[in-house]
């Protein structure tokens, strides 16, 4: 018998990844406010702290050009919380839902359409929601 002991991952939950500390501490916290029914935990609201073109040169970095394929299955919560050296590194089957608030960011040198149709077409499924 060994004495390791991790702590029980919590499930059921739904994570909000959004751009900076406005939106959740003040956007989403006053939606939350009104809304009681949605039962999002504000702990779970991750500001990512930089923007939508960030978080896909880091889907690449992890998971090279190719990672819209069909054999590729990203994990969002490892790459974010990988990066931010949280720790406890956490996984897409912790949550239930995902959803990811952006702002378009059309005057950012990094702009890109296609990179915005490219995240949008891979997250928009039953467990990913993409709002840019």
């Amino acid at each position: 018998m060994n004495n390791y002991a991790t702590e029980a991952r919590r499930r059921g939950r739904s994570l909000l990844v959004v751009e900076g500390d406005h939106e959740k501490n003040e956007l989403f916290w006053l939606v939350f406010k009104c809304y009681p029914e949605l039962h999002v935990d504000m702990e779970n609201i991750w500001i990512y702290g930089t923007n939508i073109y960030m978080l896909y040169e880091d889907i690449i970095r992890e998971y090279g050009d190719d990672w819209e394929n069909e054999w590729t299955d990203i994990d969002l919560p490892f790459v974010i919380s990988k990066k931010k050296n949280l720790e406890n590194l956490c996984y897409k089957n912790d949550f239930t839902n995902i959803i990811l608030v952006f702002d378009y960011e059309r005057h950012d040198p990094q702009f890109s359409a296609d990179k915005i149709l490219r995240l949008q077409n891979y997250f928009s499924d039953a467990n990913f929601r993409l709002i840019a």
